[in-house]
């Protein structure tokens, strides 16, 4: 039986530990056995989801053999060398640090969520003799799924966390529609939005997500970037157009299943006119509801089943 040990427990917030915590359930399913990250049972293979400060237990592990797969996301660009948020910055210097040298010096197998990662890595990759490949997140399409109920609301965000004037921005500049904010908002951000058309549930138990996603049309996406997230992913499956600009994975992964503006910044903020497209969008996809609902859940049937994008782990592990 193949074992397989991540360094870390999942976070209970935000996309790696979403990823983590239904890719443990589908390994578990396909025979292999997962390691408690304090186990001291040899594994055949480590997982490592985006970073981590064991990187000593990362070297003793290689030493002795064990493989270690890396599933690796964006860098965190947002930080400017500034003397008032010197230690904020450092920090996240420190995390991009230990991202680079275990994707290069550690990992003996390589997966990108997204195309775009994949594209964005080349940069940073030194170790050009790493297996890599490019695997999407999958999504339980039985558990996140359209319920048929009324719909109450209007659109609907859910993120790991808001804690960026990109987002607030396009939060205050979207006035015709109502909008549900699901998730961890910063205190400094939150006092920033001042749209009346916004409500906040804040941070949810998982098990509740598809009966909230499917009380709303349409999911607005947040992130300028976005590698490949699991929110888009999960909500396509319960049948929500998406709506967004066309940069990141989102080009990828929404394809047909909303409508994508192009994005124009404007001191690090998306324009008036980006953003209106936005709602012009928005205006289309109520005006055309059924067929682009029924787009999103069929792409997601098609392309982000997770038994099928589990099996593509596990041929890659087994490789």
């Amino acid at each position: 039986m193949l074992k397989v040990q991540f360094p870390h427990n999942p976070s209970l917030i935000g996309g790696p530990g979403s990823f983590q915590i239904r890719f443990s359930e589908e390994l578990i399913k396909n025979g292999i056995k997962i390691l408690e990250p304090s186990s001291n049972e040899r594994p055949d293979i480590i997982f490592v989801v985006g970073g981590t400060k064991r990187v000593l237990w990362l070297l003793f592990n290689k030493l002795k053999k064990v493989k270690i797969v890396h599933r690796i996301d964006g860098l965190d660009s947002n930080f400017k060398f500034d003397i008032f948020n010197l230690k904020f910055n450092v920090l996240k210097l420190i995390r991009n640090l230990n991202v680079i040298i275990i994707a290069n010096i550690l990992a003996d197998k390589i997966i990108f969520q997204s195309r775009y990662i994949s594209s964005y890595w080349k940069y940073f990759l030194i170790n050009r003799f790493t297996s890599k490949t490019v695997i999407y997140n999958g999504v339980n399409i039985d558990y996140f799924k359209p319920n048929n109920n009324d719909k109450k609301n209007e659109i609907i965000c859910v993120e790991g966390s808001i804690n960026s004037n990109y987002a607030v921005e396009i939060l205050n500049s979207i006035k015709l529609y109502k909008i549900t904010l699901v998730g961890n908002i910063e205190k400094s951000f939150k006092s920033k939005i001042v749209n009346n058309n916004i409500s906040y549930i804040g941070v949810i138990d998982r098990k509740k997500i598809p009966e909230i996603l499917n009380e709303h049309f349409i999911y607005l996406c947040l992130e300028p970037n976005p590698p490949c997230p699991n929110s888009v992913i999960e909500a396509m499956s319960c049948g929500l157009p998406v709506v967004g600009f066309n940069t990141g994975s989102l080009n990828e992964l929404a394809n047909c299943s909303g409508l994508l503006s192009s994005l124009i910044l404007l001191n690090d903020v998306p324009s008036k006119s980006s953003i209106k497209d936005i709602e012009n969008n928005i205006n289309i996809i109520f005006n055309n509801y059924h067929s682009f609902s029924s787009m999103a859940r069929e792409n997601a049937l098609k392309n982000f089943n997770i038994k099928n994008i589990t099996q593509e782990y596990v041929n890659f592990l087994r490789e």
